[in-house]
């Protein structure tokens, strides 16, 4: 088999794989993250938060992988466009992670609002 057959089976597998990674992780934090109270809801559902956040940078990670193990190939087409094709993939990453810092920041909010208690 083929170096470039071989890569493109690992690459297709590894897009099925952040395919399913892309959809758990989204499951897990829609419905807490799009509730009207979002403050008491919230802490209660840390761990499938945390969790999801989890989930979802690692499906960037996967990203990065994807693009790395194509560069044999893409390289033998255009260079410059296999680089971008990896640069593109850390950007998608960091900015996951400054997602996934905000949605943390929240959570601590939920629960730091659960422990005080509600203002009645």
């Amino acid at each position: 088999m083929s170096d470039s057959k071989r890569a493109g089976r690992v690459v297709g597998a590894m897009l099925l794989l952040q395919f399913v990674g892309l959809m758990v992780g989204f499951i897990l934090i829609t419905d807490v993250l799009r509730s009207s109270d979002f403050l008491t809801t919230a802490a209660g559902n840390a761990t499938r938060i945390k969790a999801g956040i989890m989930v979802l940078i690692a499906n960037d990670l996967l990203t990065i992988g994807v693009s790395i193990v194509a560069w044999p190939v893409l390289s033998k087409l255009s260079q410059p466009m296999a680089m971008w094709l990896i640069i593109l993939g850390v950007i998608m990453f960091l900015l996951q992670v400054v997602d996934g810092v905000h949605i943390m920041s929240m959570l601590s909010l939920s629960e730091q609002y659960a422990e005080g208690g509600s203002p009645d």
